[in-house]
């Protein structure tokens, strides 16, 4: 089955970059696009330990008689067709429930504050509970779209980083992208990660696919 990313749009120049950054990664991994055109600041997102509740700010909502269309070229001149959801679950009114059955889904650093830090340890407080609670990957997108063509992975050595480096591996594949490796030799010798990657079954497609 064709994988999902979903994506909030915002009909915004930032939101423009936003959605252009989905747009290449799906025609990268090969995914299919799913796009969520807020008309309230707030949803709902059932996790299967966490309900988050996500506040937008303002933005979100803006020019809503042009979105869709903004949206849809955005799309088009990607070669994507992408499905536009409209929630048919609420829990009160203005408080529409999100489904969570997605591959991907793709953030800005901050998606409640407009004037909020960029720098690049920033995550907004919303996005890290979906971070922490969602079992897809989370695309964390840059304010202005740049192509990319390697993926890099950075491995400590425990379950999450296992887990980085399949994902690592799986983009790298589907990608064709080179795949870039980082440890902390000061702390392990490398025969310690090389010892894990074993162990989980990785080495093989650590040497099929890690360039450095």
């Amino acid at each position: 089955m064709e994988p999902k990313l979903f994506h909030i749009f915002r009909n915004t120049p930032l939101g423009r970059e936003t959605l252009l950054q989905s747009l290449f990664f799906c025609n990268t991994v090969g995914s299919s696009l799913v796009v969520y055109i807020p008309k309230h600041t707030k949803f709902l997102m059932y996790f299967e330990n966490d309900v988050v509740q996500v506040d937008l700010d303002g933005s979100y909502l803006t020019a809503p008689e042009t979105a869709l269309e903004h949206a849809s070229e955005l799309a088009t001149d990607a070669g994507i067709k992408p499905v536009f959801l409209e929630p048919k679950n609420y829990t009160a009114s203005t408080l529409p429930d999100i489904s969570t059955d997605f591959d991907f889904m793709c953030c800005p650093r901050s998606i409640s504050d407009l004037s909020s830090k960029i720098g690049l340890g920033y995550i907004g407080p919303r996005v890290r509970r979906i971070v922490q609670s969602a079992k897809f990957p989370v695309l964390v997108t840059s304010p202005a779209f740049k192509p990319w063509s390697r993926v890099s992975v950075l491995f400590g050595g425990s379950s999450n980083a296992v887990n980085a480096l399949r994902l690592g591996i799986r983009i790298s594949r589907e990608s064709g992208f080179p795949l870039d490796m980082f440890t902390q030799v000061e702390k392990r010798s490398p025969d310690y990660y090389k010892t894990i990657i074993r162990e989980q079954g990785l080495e093989a497609d650590r040497e099929r696919h890690v360039e450095d």
